[in-house]
């Protein structure tokens, strides 16, 4: 919704974060930045006062008013019937509160059916060694190999975030686990402990499920080296509109390996 307050055109974002798949505590807090474009006859008009900004979600408070530009700035640039195109970029920065739910239990219930027992943080994980190993070459080292966690019944793993192991080990055993909120987390994970099975999963999902934007997608493409994904997001460039979404303001922070494919899909767009 767009109001205006205070001589101020605002966008107001209201969205009603509870109800996701994602459990929230009562004193749950969601940190974002926020970055705004405008567009109109295909220029940026937006100013850079509002260009970025941060918003907090509380349970009190689901509710963000973006700042768009002054009300006369805007009756100044644009006649009454002209197109203008807002588009957010919205980047959580901190969670507190937030409790994935889980898909598959890995706790003390599976404890009979488990040879080894991962420690991350001060959870415990009940598993499979050949599981593991199966799905992955780290594991397969680990205990098929001759490491000294391989003779062992618990194993801890350093500097991993247990709720984000939790969706990964979902993800190793068929669950359905991948989503936009922890899709990226799972990648690491997976890119970490060399998961092929999984890799090959998450580069399907981004490429046929995500809500990921096109550039999100193409920065993941290459940090990963997901040649599939890459292919499919410059094939997907079709417009200036979509050149432009994933060229960043800065070209120096185009990856260069991208820059020879994005120069001949502006040069055709010229033909």
């Amino acid at each position: 919704m767009i109001t205006k307050e205070s001589k101020r055109r605002t966008l107001l974002l209201d969205h009603d974060l509870t109800k996701d798949h994602d459990t929230f505590d009562e004193n749950f807090s969601i940190e974002a930045e926020i970055e705004i474009k405008m567009f109109s006859n295909n220029r940026r008009v937006e100013s850079k006062q509002s260009q970025h900004q941060k918003a907090v979600f509380t349970n009190n408070d689901t509710c963000h008013k973006v700042r768009l530009m002054k009300w006369d700035v805007l009756r100044r640039r644009f006649s009454a019937d002209e197109e203008v195109k807002i588009e957010l970029n919205f980047r959580i920065t901190k969670l507190s509160g937030v409790v994935a739910k889980k898909t598959l239990d890995f706790g003390e219930s599976k404890k009979k059916c488990s040879d080894v027992t991962l420690l991350v943080g001060e959870e415990k994980f009940y598993l499979s060694k050949l599981t593991l190993s199966y799905q992955s070459s780290y594991f397969e080292s680990m205990f098929l190999g001759n490491f000294a966690e391989a003779d062992k019944s618990e194993v801890t793993l350093q500097d991993i975030d247990p709720q984000e192991f939790q969706k990964f080990l979902e993800v190793l055993h068929g669950g359905k686990a991948l989503d936009d909120d922890y899709f990226v987390a799972i990648l690491c994970l997976v890119d970490m402990f060399d998961a092929s099975i999984a890799r090959k999963q998450c580069e399907d999902y981004l490429m046929e499920k995500s809500k990921k934007s096109l550039r999100e997608k193409l920065e993941l493409a290459v940090q990963y080296k997901m040649e599939n994904v890459k292919a499919k997001c410059l094939s997907d460039m079709k417009t200036a509109d979509d050149i432009r979404s994933v060229v960043p303001e800065k070209l120096e922070k185009l990856d260069p390996s991208l820059m020879p494919a994005i120069l001949q899909k502006a040069l055709n767009l010229l033909k």
